[in-house]
């Protein structure tokens, strides 16, 4: 038996034509169609442009941002539209930082084992990427960043002490903005260092003095 009635005269082939609501599979369609659309967006960072650019499809960027959405919206300063750049040569000290924001924002996640490391060195030079991936955050408007940043931290401090090293010390404090979770935290730990009966196990019985803090006052926010 025929399922499928004959057209009634009355339909015109356009009203014949099946709706996208009618048609499940075409929502892949529409979403494949969306990423032909979405724009592979150029970042350089700092002022040498000769360096390759960081790239990232424009709806990641402007989901992840405030910031971003707003200027890429609004055309602000800085942004080439019509070829897709945008050039921030104010953070040009902070290039790894962005990579690792970049990341958060494709994968919505650290990457695995960061500040894991047994090395001090390493893992100070962990502490400070960190640190400058929420200062740039805080920058940007990325507050779930911030706040995937700060729980890492807190866990890693779970289980590590600040590595003895007065200067990475100082750069964690000068880096961090005064009265935002991120300096609270990294005082917290500093305090720890110089008065704990146990600061540092690779060290025992040595200290951080009071007279290496040279960064008291902090980044302002």
């Amino acid at each position: 038996m025929d399922q499928h009635p004959e057209p009634s005269e009355s339909e015109t082939p356009a009203q014949m034509e099946p709706t996208l609501d009618e048609i499940e599979p075409i929502q892949e369609v529409e979403k494949f169609m969306q990423i032909q659309r979405d724009r592979l967006l150029k970042i350089y960072i700092g002022q040498d442009t000769t360096q390759p650019p960081f790239l990232i499809q424009e709806s990641t960027l402007i989901n992840s941002s405030d910031y971003f959405l707003n200027i890429i919206r609004n055309n602000r300063e800085g942004i080439c539209l019509d070829s897709g750049v945008l050039y921030l040569p104010e953070d040009g000290d902070k290039a790894l930082a962005w990579a690792m924001m970049l990341y958060w924002m494709v994968n919505k996640r650290l990457p695995s084992g960061i500040t894991e490391s047994q090395d001090f060195a390493l893992r100070g030079k962990h502490l400070l990427l960190f640190t400058q991936a929420w200062v740039l955050a805080d920058k940007y408007l990325m507050s779930k960043l911030q706040n995937t940043i700060m729980m890492a931290l807190i866990n890693h401090f779970e289980d590590y002490a600040l590595p003895f090293d007065a200067a990475l010390v100082n750069k964690l404090l000068s880096t961090s903005p005064v009265d935002t979770p991120l300096r609270r935290i990294l005082s917290e730990e500093t305090v720890h260092i110089m008065y704990a009966e146990e600061p540092n196990g690779a060290f025992p019985g040595r200290r951080m003095k009071s007279s290496e803090l040279v960064a008291s006052d902090g980044a302002r926010g």
